[in-house]
């Protein structure tokens, strides 16, 4: 969302085409690194082949053990994504409004 937010209301000039890939480009890096970490232990973790990793729906309804304590899975997940979505949901809403008032001023 971050990135579709910036491609549609954040490019005003042609240089910002520019830093738009740039950004796209700082993204997929963030997502592909931890993904290709997460796969390599996956693949070279002890055990990996004998089925032992829980499916997601086992992990969510399952408890969650954090500094503070033990917590449902769901929370847990719930706790890490709500900071992002919120973050660019703002986002979003900051460029709508920027959008709106720059055609509204010409």
């Amino acid at each position: 969302m971050f990135v579709a937010a910036m491609w549609t209301f954040f490019d005003s000039d042609p240089y910002g085409a520019w830093l738009d890939v740039v950004i796209t480009g700082l993204f997929v890096i963030a997502i592909a690194i931890p993904a290709l970490c997460w796969l390599t232990w996956r693949r070279n973790a002890d055990g990996a082949t004998d089925g032992g990793h829980p499916s997601f729906h086992d992990w969510a309804v399952g408890e969650v053990d954090t500094w503070t304590g033990p917590v449902k899975g769901a929370s847990a997940t719930a706790e890490v994504l709500l900071p992002i979505a919120a973050v660019a949901v703002g986002m979003t809403v900051l460029g709508l409004v920027f959008h709106i008032i720059a055609s509204g001023g010409a």
